[in-house]
């Protein structure tokens, strides 16, 4: 198949996209067959912020290609997504804020058990 055009208006008045990526489905429809052109535009189309473009104008084709290309957008998405949701934080191993408080406990404790034995030493 060489090449797809959206028939009705409401195809063509709901498909809004840049210069760029309509130039890019241009290519896609003349060139139907070729796997690096549908690379290209969903690649482009993801990183325009214009994947709904891409996914209805497959769509409005709706072949068995078209299709597929469509599988693909939606599994690049889902990468993407997986991607960027963040890990929760690792509970730390050694809380430093917590180790110094007991150390200044533990001086501060030892300091005082020292001057009550001293000083009751001294009033004996």
């Amino acid at each position: 198949m060489s090449s797809f055009k959206l028939n009705s208006e409401k195809d063509k008045s709901s498909l809004m996209a840049s210069q760029e990526l309509l130039q890019l489905w241009e290519n896609v429809q003349n060139n139907w067959d070729d796997n690096k052109a549908h690379a290209l535009f969903i690649e482009r189309a993801i990183l325009n912020n214009e994947a709904p473009f891409a996914a209805q104008s497959y769509k409005a084709i709706g072949d068995e290609t078209a299709r597929a290309q469509i599988e693909k957008l939606s599994a690049r998405l889902f990468s993407l997504l997986e991607q960027s949701q963040s890990k929760p934080p690792e509970k730390e191993l050694f809380n430093y804020k917590k180790t110094v408080y007991f150390i200044i406990f533990l001086t501060l404790f030892i300091f005082i058990l020292v001057a009550t034995m001293t000083f009751k030493g001294l009033s004996n």
